[in-house]
C-alpha cells in the first residue's frame, strides 16, 4: 500500500484521534468530569436548625447557646425551635398536663436536660413538659389557680388590697384571721443613746509633757 494512503488513514502518534462526528459535542454524563444538568443547581444540604433560628433576636440566640448551662433562662421566655407558642385560655388538656407536671415537681421526679431535679418555681424548665407554653405563662397560670382558690401555696398570699404576693420568708407581713397577708406595722426603733464624751485628759497630759521635753532639749542646744 502507498505510504501516503497509510498516513491519511492512521492517526499520528502526536495527534489525538478524532471523535466520531456524532460524539463530538456530546456532554459527559458519567464520572468525575460529568457536566451538571442544565437548569439544575447543585443542592446544598442545610441544617434544619439554622433555618428555624433565622430571624431570632440576639437575646434569644444568646439564651439558646447558653441553654446547656441554664435551660431555665431560655425556656422561661421562648419555645423550642419550631414550636408554636400557645396563647389565650388554657385548654382542659393543658390544665391536666400542668397539674401532672406539678405533681412530678413536688415528688422530685421532673429533671432538666442535665439530669438535675427541677425545683418549684423554676418555670422555664417546668414548661418544657407542656408543648406551646413557656415559663412565664406557666408562672402566671399557677398564680391564677391560687387566686381562684384551686391551689394552695403558703408562699403566696393575698395582701390587704387583694393582690397576690410571693413571700417565701413571710418577711414584713402578717396574716389576719382569714389568712390574708397584711403589711406588718413598723416596729419603733429604740431611742438613740448618745455616747459619753471621751476622756482626753491623759492624752492632753502626754502631749504637754512631750512639748516640755522638746523645749528643754532645744534650750540645751
Amino acid at each position: 500500500p502507498d505510504k501516503a494512503d497509510k498516513s491519511e488513514s492512521e492517526p499520528s502518534p502526536d495527534k489525538p484521534a478524532e471523535k466520531p462526528a456524532d460524539e463530538e459535542d456530546k456532554p459527559v454524563t458519567e464520572g468525575a468530569d460529568a457536566a451538571p444538568e442544565e437548569g439544575k443547581e447543585e443542592e446544598v444540604e442545610l441544617d434544619p436548625l439554622d433555618e428555624l433560628i433565622k430571624g431570632w433576636s440576639e437575646a434569644r440566640i444568646k439564651a439558646w447557646n447558653n441553654r446547656e448551662k441554664n435551660e431555665n433562662q431560655y425556656y422561661y421566655r421562648f419555645n423550642a425551635p419550631g414550636e408554636r407558642q400557645g396563647e389565650g385560655k388554657w385548654s382542659d388538656d393543658e390544665h391536666a398536663l400542668f397539674m401532672s407536671t406539678l405533681e412530678k415537681v413536688k415528688a422530685g421526679e421532673l429533671k432538666d436536660s442535665s439530669g438535675n431535679v427541677v425545683p418549684m418555681y423554676q418555670w422555664g424548665s417546668f414548661s418544657k413538659d407542656i408543648p406551646g407554653r413557656v415559663g412565664y405563662q406557666c408562672s402566671n397560670y399557677y398564680r391564677s389557680l391560687i387566686t381562684q382558690n384551686k391551689l394552695e401555696d403558703e408562699n403566696y398570699q393575698l395582701d390587704d388590697q387583694g393582690k397576690l404576693r410571693f413571700n417565701f420568708k413571710n418577711k414584713g407581713f402578717t396574716r389576719d384571721e382569714e389568712g390574708r397577708m397584711k403589711k406588718a406595722p413598723a416596729v419603733p426603733k429604740a431611742p438613740r443613746v448618745p455616747k459619753p464624751p471621751k476622756d482626753n485628759s491623759a492624752a492632753l497630759q502626754r502631749k504637754k509633757e512631750a512639748e516640755a521635753r522638746k523645749k528643754a532639749k532645744a534650750k540645751a542646744k
